[in-house]
């Protein structure tokens, strides 16, 4: 397939991309020539086109390309980014579907190719790339990707909920220890969607601040935000919507966290764990473990979700060493008190010592059978 310069392809996953000949590249990733790109499904993928390009693109089930003219915020995306400098250390708002990930991954991957690395934050807890939903964390970048979800964390923080108004407080706490790994580093936070209303202003002035952010780029006009950004000594720019973001609905975003608890959850096995080994915690209040257990039961008894009756389903569990180290995810499939053990669905092979449990239910395969909110 050829593109001509100049154009750009959106491609809708899932799918393969091969550069034949000419310069390309997505989210400002450069494509090597004859390497296999995979894009996952459930997102769009831009691939701009610096010179006249020749590809092979695979499509698989459900998936679109559709040749456009490229957009202005391209151009005005790396003026931006020409303004900011290599003092990097920003973070980038926005509201659900605004392109907040993709200018993240553009702002890093350009760090990356001007400095020769740069570390991502991921602070959305609800759609996230190198960690768990309901995980924040960050993650090394010395080359530039086509996808976040490419990387690997090197610091991982469960904070109990996809929902940022839920786990504020967490993803708070979380931030100011990220913010320990971050000295001399460039740096690109990834900040969570929850953009409406004085809380969530607030919210994300105390995550720019714990982070010691120097610049934010703010998807789309959000005067509020803007203006509560700049009043706390930060250089705010306002980046343009691209008319290409793809609207993504409610079960298209489950979709896209089910495929990576899958992910992260791996190669399961159950794990009988005494009760007096670990200690049980909460997160996002302080709902007792076992309170929050019935809870669930309660809610399972009334909830009727299609194909999962006879698959094993329960709390989505966060696993510590005994430093407190977090070791991996699993779910909570059930409390056995004659023997006097949980019962946890994991790959985690470490030692446990405690066990946090959070507010998303989960089948054994991964797939959210409701959320607590």
């Amino acid at each position: 397939m050829d593109i001509p310069s100049g154009k750009t392809l959106l491609i809708d996953g899932p799918a393969s991309v091969k550069l034949v000949e000419g310069k390309g590249y997505i989210y400002g990733c450069p494509l090597k020539l004859r390497k296999n790109y995979v894009l996952r499904p459930w997102k769009r993928y831009p691939l701009y086109a610096e010179e006249d390009v020749k590809i092979e693109l695979n499509l698989g089930a459900e998936a679109e390309a559709t040749l456009v003219e490229t957009g202005e915020e391209h151009a005005a995306w790396r003026e931006i980014f020409e303004k900011i400098g290599d003092s990097g250390a920003l973070a980038v708002c926005g509201g659900v579907d605004t392109g907040k990930t993709s200018f993240a991954t553009f702002a890093a991957n350009m760090f990356a190719q001007k400095l020769g690395r740069c570390v991502v934050v991921g602070l959305d807890p609800g759609q996230t790339s190198f960690t768990p939903p309901c995980v924040v964390g960050c993650a090394l970048m010395r080359e530039p990707v086509h996808d976040l979800t490419v990387l690997t964390a090197f610091l991982q923080r469960p904070v109990g909920s996809p929902s940022a108004a839920l786990c504020a407080a967490e993803i708070a706490e979380a931030s100011r220890e990220i913010a320990q790994a971050l000295s001399g580093e460039v740096y690109v936070v990834d900040v969570d969607g929850w953009v409406e209303g004085p809380a969530a202003t607030a919210h994300k002035v105390a995550l720019v601040k714990a982070l010691n952010c120097s610049h934010v780029v703010v998807m789309g006009e959000n005067k509020p935000l803007a203006e509560a950004l700049s009043q706390a000594g930060v250089e705010v720019f306002t980046a343009p919507l691209s008319r290409y973001i793809k609207q993504r609905e409610t079960a298209t975003r489950r979709k896209t966290r089910e495929w990576l608890y899958r992910k992260h959850l791996g190669k399961t096995r159950t794990r009988l764990i005494p009760y007096s080994w670990v200690k049980l915690f909460t997160f996002c209040g302080q709902t007792p473990p076992l309170e929050l257990v019935k809870q669930v039961n309660e809610a399972l008894a009334q909830t009727t979700q299609e194909n999962s009756e006879n698959k094993r389903r329960g709390l989505i569990a966060f696993l510590y060493d005994g430093l407190d180290r977090y070791k991996g995810m699993g779910v909570l499939t059930g409390l056995n008190d004659e023997k006097r053990v949980y019962m946890v669905l994991t790959a985690v092979e470490d030692e446990v010592r405690k066990i946090g449990i959070g507010r998303v239910v989960l089948t054994e395969e991964g797939d959210e059978v409701l959320q607590l909110d």
